[in-house]
């Protein structure tokens, strides 16, 4: 089972393992209502989501005045199962340790974001405000992200980057030209929000970003819109690591989508300070005895398993290592099919094909967001309503999130280089495009469907899943069926990116609408039932 997510903190309120106890109790029956935290129902279906739910509490003394409790919340579904496990430790030295675990049937096809519980900020936020001081190490723990001015670079930034005496990850998020101070900070908080307990974030002012690069490293300093994130370091700033500004700006949430995935291998690797290993060591004692051998057993497996992760992640370096090198090719063909796609316009501006204004319009998206964002800014012969967009973070962070979105540009850029030419044209979008101008789209089966198969269009749930969103101006009730699709990713997999939309180019608006965007597994059919 993979730990998705651990956060280790201290905390000095007294009496904290009943503080603990309390709030994971209401966490608990706030996910499923009337559920056992006893150990004694093993399988409560939930009343909110219908998830067989087990809970669990053991409870251990240590010493004349220490006190363990572990509380354990398991969550199962068809797909997949997850356990939280809080231990809390009081009396000379008072410690919470959560952790998340997750594991699935199809561990291949989605990767868990990495969300702290709100249970951990409720323990954060309440142990601020109670006079706890939540801290690891000498950091102090917040849910939000810390706002630095300029005057205030040395002493909150530099200073605590440079400590040796920091032990926790920190992001630092430079103030951004796009959306400026409201969205700088709105990202930074999501990201401070989802990572509690795990990281810390710090946002550079407008001003503070130009004091801050004055006086750090080179191999430190952030741009506008960029974010770095400072691993814990005897040696300053050597440990860090660039978050570019169009990775950022995808989505409000794509920082913190991004941190998580960066964060997650170490965090998960990270040992509790020997006052938890003493408790866990009297929590284990306190169980059955019959679970003694099966516990020995346990341990001399995971000595092997951590010899065979060794080995993985030996494997693992090098494939990122060798996975970035191809990132970087990819980014540099990129760039120059854009630069070629610049020059093709231009010769078409030289010879009176094409208006002067198309010059203006980007050659590239970086991500399916991006793509449907500089759609609806620059096409105006393609109509994307507001929500038909779905589960689009998800394609956004997959590895091929970037060509994905380079495709779906493509697409959008078909579409209305033939909503314009419609008029000249004998047929429809696939006739114009098996002309073979310089935008068509490559109409081939693997790439573009004009209609479903008659099983999805006489399946009553097939169908209906297929009646999108469109203007009134096109069908009074702003629903209309649309079986024409574009496939930015070949195959017919769940994840792979669809475009469906409605030809309305000899009709009252002149213009092609989509009505989705998003993952195939939305649209279902006779092959995926």
């Amino acid at each position: 089972m993979a730990i998705t997510y651990r956060a280790i903190w201290q905390d000095s309120r007294e009496r904290l393992d009943e503080v603990v106890v309390e709030a994971f109790e209401a966490w608990a029956l706030d996910k499923h209502p009337g559920v056992p935290l006893d150990g004694t129902v093993r399988d409560f279906c939930s009343p909110r989501d219908e998830r067989l739910v087990w809970g669990n509490r053991n409870n251990a003394t240590i010493g004349d005045e220490g006190r363990a409790v572990e509380l354990v919340l398991r969550e199962d579904s068809e797909e997949e199962r997850w356990i939280s496990t809080v231990r809390v430790v009081s009396g000379r030295e008072s410690w919470v340790w959560v952790d998340v675990e997750r594991n699935t049937f199809d561990p291949w096809t989605l990767r868990p974001q990495i969300i702290a519980p709100n249970l951990v900020r409720e323990l954060i936020t309440s142990g601020r405000r109670d006079g706890g001081d939540p801290r690891w190490g000498v950091i102090r723990m917040f849910d939000r992200a810390i706002a630095v001015d300029a005057d205030k670079v040395q002493e909150q930034v530099l200073n605590r980057l440079r400590s040796p005496l920091r032990r926790s990850p920190d992001i630092l998020v430079a103030h951004s030209y796009n959306g400026g101070s409201h969205a700088t900070l709105r990202r930074a908080n999501i990201a401070a929000s989802r990572m509690v307990g795990a990281a810390s974030v710090l946002v550079l002012s407008e001003e503070a970003v130009a004091k801050f690069n004055e006086e750090a490293e080179e191999s430190a300093r952030v741009n506008y819109g960029e974010a770095r994130l400072f691993l814990p370091s005897d040696e300053g700033f050597s440990r860090n690591r660039l978050i570019n500004k169009e990775d950022i700006s995808q989505h409000p949430k794509a920082l913190a989508i991004k941190v998580g995935l960066l964060l997650q291998p170490g965090m998960s690797n990270r040992l509790p300070p020997p006052a938890l290993d003493e408790a866990l060591a009297h929590l284990r004692q306190n169980r059955i005895g019959e679970y003694d051998d099966l516990l020995q057993l346990a341990e001399e497996e995971l000595g092997e398993e951590r010899d065979r992760v060794g080995v993985l992640r030996s494997e693992l370096k090098a494939s990122q290592e060798e996975t970035f090198d191809h990132q970087v090719d990819l980014e540099g063909l990129e760039e120059e099919i854009g630069r070629l796609n610049r020059l093709i316009i231009s010769y078409r501006i030289g010879a009176n094909e094409v208006e002067d204004s198309a010059i203006e319009v980007p050659t590239n998206a970086f991500s399916v967001s991006d793509a449907i964002e500089k759609a609806r800014e620059f096409l105006s012969q393609v109509v994307i309503p507001e929500g038909v967009e779905r589960d689009i973070e998800e394609l956004d962070q997959s590895p091929s999130g970037r060509s994905w979105g380079s495709g779906a540009w493509r697409g959008f850029r078909a579409l209305d280089a033939y909503s314009r030419a419609s008029s000249e044209v004998q047929g429809g979008f696939f006739q114009w495009c098996q002309l073979g101008g310089p935008e068509a789209w490559p109409a081939t089966a693997k790439k573009y469907s004009a209609v479903e198969s008659e099983t999805v269009r006489s399946h009553e749930p097939f169908r209906k899943a297929r009646v999108l969103p469109v203007s009134t101006e096109v069908d009074p009730t702003g629903q209309i069926f649309m079986e024409q699709h574009l496939k930015i990713a070949e195959g017919g997999g769940e994840q792979a990116p669809r475009v469906y939309f409605y030809d309305d180019t000899g009709g009252t608006t002149g213009k092609v609408h989509v009505g989705f965007v998003g993952p195939h597994r939305h649209m279902p059919n006779k092959s995926k039932s």
